[in-house]
């Protein structure tokens, strides 16, 4: 049993090498796993419950349900940055294949595209027909 999802598991997310699983829990906290050794190590944010946690081969990126996203890089731990994205309860977060990029969809149609190395984030338009 995983100790920082005691409460109960919300989020699952595996890489896509197969290596790692991502966990979050009802009470905030967040698991790394290595699938091969077992080992487990806790990744820290705010108080505020993981909705949305996402795995690629060089990062980890979870929302929060404050609407602040996190990146860490999965070989070292270190969280890279962090910032409020203004998606609460986001809708949708989803972490590009190569990881390069985190979009999220808020209740009202808002999509925003957030490179996970860093800089601004880009409101997504489209049109729908």
């Amino acid at each position: 049993r995983l100790a920082a999802v005691e409460a109960g598991a919300t989020q699952l997310a595996l890489s896509p090498d197969g290596r790692a699983a991502a966990v979050a829990g009802r009470s905030g906290g967040l698991v790394l796993v290595d699938l091969r050794s077992g080992s487990i190590r806790t990744l820290e944010g705010d108080a505020s419950p993981f909705v949305r946690v996402a795995l690629s081969s060089h990062r980890v990126v979870a929302l929060a349900k404050s609407g602040r996203a996190y990146v860490w890089n999965r070989a070292t731990y270190e969280l890279e940055w962090s910032r409020s994205i203004g998606v609460p309860l986001g809708v949708g977060a989803f972490l590009s294949p190569d990881g390069a990029y985190l979009a999220t969809a808020d209740a009202e149609g808002e999509t925003m595209l957030t490179p996970t190395a860093g800089g601004e984030p880009r409101k997504l338009v489209a049109r729908l027909e």
